[in-house]
């Protein structure tokens, strides 16, 4: 019950979409106040999950000051460029956790895998709660973005850990979620994730066949799609942008694939990787941190394509201009590498399948890395899946809920 009732916590002050409605005074969230109430909770419960992540950063504590202190140079230029303290913290920080989440992941996730799985399904069931709070309250935008890969990574560890419950139960959040949230790119993400659960479930079903757990899950979907639709179908024709932003661009991707005509805005971010390889020279070096600092535009080249342009539409084009290719490319190298060395571990079905889900954000989401909480979570993943875990759960896991 404490271990329940603490990933609650957690989730509810610090990763979950609630953390930014209780956190946040005059337009700016104060990440650092609820990192202080987590720490003080921890302080007086000593919960299981405190300890997973406290002794994981204690563990890796030399690594994650030098990545402080590596780090700190960016800030610095970011508010020399953008004369903005407040916007390069708040990239600086974001990008932070996710460094340390990517660091700590193979000792959190590897030595106390239940927990983070409970951590990841309660931030999940607290992001479904809160939109259906918003909903209620009508205060819901046209899109509705929250820490998708929390979902990814609970699915992911209840499938090698062999939790039913959780994985049936992610799937009905992972389905409602991504379908209110009216982003693109969580709906490839979730249906990449579908996918991988028929890849990898029956290599891990040793007291379950995998047929039950194919089965539950296709029967789940179609009972999630048949008693949803209706709610979802007035929900979506209650306001024009959700097509717009939904549908519309989503057709416009189809086509911009399929060799036709697209959109500014698939135009716009098509343009930013051609701008990466055609402007090479002035990305060699950094240009600090401070994305919201940036005003309207990158750079003038991008007047040909739209007068607006965001590094933070792209996780890809984040890096490459806030660090410059003078630190992307060793750490691209360096990732690959990895990611090599985890399909000789994980299988090509499988390792593909992660590939895909990580690069969606490459792509199409900087958000992943500005935003704190969802900067954690694909912090996470991200680590996960170039980490050779082998088979869990290890002795201090639960049993199977079969």
């Amino acid at each position: 019950m404490k271990l329940m009732l603490s990933s609650i916590f957690y989730s509810f002050i610090l990763l979950s979409n609630f953390t930014f409605q209780l956190f946040s005074f005059n337009g700016n969230y104060y990440f650092e106040v609820a990192l202080l109430s987590c720490a003080i909770y921890f302080i007086l419960v000593r919960d299981s999950v405190g300890i997973s992540i406290y002794t994981s950063i204690q563990k890796y504590r030399n690594t994650i000051i030098l990545a402080c202190i590596l780090l700190t140079p960016f800030l610095v230029i970011g508010i020399v460029n953008w004369g903005s303290p407040a916007a390069s913290y708040a990239d600086y920080r974001s990008n932070l956790v996710f460094i340390i989440s990517f660091i700590i992941a193979k000792r959190v996730i590897g030595k106390f895998p239940y927990e983070i799985l409970l951590l990841g399904f309660m931030t999940s069931l607290l992001t479904m709660i809160n939109w259906l709070y918003l909903y209620k309250i009508g205060g819901l935008d046209a899109k509705f973005p929250f820490p998708l890969f929390s979902i990814v990574l609970t699915i992911i560890l209840a499938t090698k850990l062999r939790k039913l419950w959780f994985l049936l139960g992610a799937i009905l959040i992972l389905a409602f979620t991504a379908a209110v949230s009216f982003f693109r790119q969580y709906w490839i993400i979730s249906a990449l994730t579908v996918l991988y659960i028929f890849i990898d479930v029956p290599k891990f079903t040793k007291r379950l066949r995998s047929w039950k757990i194919i089965f539950s899950v296709s029967t789940l979907l179609v009972l999630i799609a048949y008693y949803s639709y209706p709610i979802l179908i007035n929900f979506f024709y209650s306001d024009q942008s959700r097509y717009i932003q939904s549908i519309g661009k989503s057709v416009d991707l189809l086509n911009m694939m399929g060799g036709l005509q697209t959109d500014r805005s698939d135009s716009l971010r098509l343009a930013y990787f051609v701008y990466a390889y055609d402007q090479f020279p002035s990305l060699i070096l950094p240009h600090g941190l401070g994305s919201k600092a940036m005003g309207d535009t990158i750079s003038p080249w991008f007047n040909t394509y739209s007068p607006l342009s965001s590094t933070i539409d792209s996780s890809f084009i984040f890096v490459v201009y806030h660090y410059g290719y003078i630190v992307v490319l060793p750490l691209l190298l360096w990732y690959i590498k990895k990611l090599y060395s985890a399909y000789m571990v994980n299988g090509i079905m499988v390792q593909t399948t992660w590939l895909l889900i990580f690069a969606v954000p490459l792509f199409l989401d900087g958000g992943q890395l500005t935003v704190t909480d969802r900067a954690f979570w694909y912090g996470l993943f991200s680590s996960y899946i170039v980490n050779n875990f082998g088979d869990l759960p290890p002795k201090n896991c639960l049993p199977s809920v079969t």
